[in-house]
């Protein structure tokens, strides 16, 4: 254990269908596990997930991530995504662009299955550490994952959005922010 008490980042990402957590679900999670201090990747993973309420889905959400039902024949149950994923980030602090969404859906779906997540209530948001650190920085384009990404010199998440590709350059910017910032 560190002073901090953190050892691994579980950087996530999640691919929804639509943008409430009440009324939509969760497809595909992408997560890389990193050693927390030098951020090198330790393990990857992503799965998709089946949805209940495709009926319920925003059209533009599944544009974006570009669902379908066949690639999502093999999907796995939502209680099984879950139990994976739990699995996987063992003692990880939670972490990603904009966590507080991602971490919005994997609580709803916690409540739904009845299966406690190990996630605290600390987590690592990039999007706000970019904001601090890049606070002087002008950016023509909102500021968003791929505009950061722009910044420094990255190729944007392209479309469709999968999880996977996503957690990566979320990673990717962080690395990025700290030899920025140090």
């Amino acid at each position: 254990m560190t002073m901090l008490g953190v050892e691994e980042l579980a950087i996530t990402d999640v691919e929804t269908t639509g943008l409430d957590e009440r009324t939509h679900e969760i497809i595909e999670v992408g997560v890389i596990v990193v050693d927390y201090h030098t951020l090198g990747v330790i393990r990857e993973d992503t799965f998709k997930v089946k949805p209940e309420r495709i009926e319920l889905a925003s059209p533009e959400a599944l544009r974006i991530n570009g669902y379908n039902e066949e690639e999502w024949k093999d999907a796995l149950s939502k209680r099984a995504a879950l139990i994976r994923y739990d699995e996987f980030i063992s003692k990880a602090r939670f972490g990603g662009w904009n966590s507080p969404f991602d971490r919005r859906f994997l609580r709803a779906l916690e409540r739904d299955m009845g299966i406690p997540l190990p996630l605290d209530y600390h987590e690592t948001d990039i999007a706000s550490l970019a904001l601090e650190i890049l606070r002087n920085v002008a950016f023509q384009k909102k500021f968003k994952l791929d505009t950061v990404a722009e910044f420094f010199g990255l190729e944007p998440e392209p479309v469709p959005h999968r999880a996977l590709n996503g957690a990566r350059l979320e990673l990717e910017v962080f690395r990025r922010l700290r030899a920025f910032e140090g």
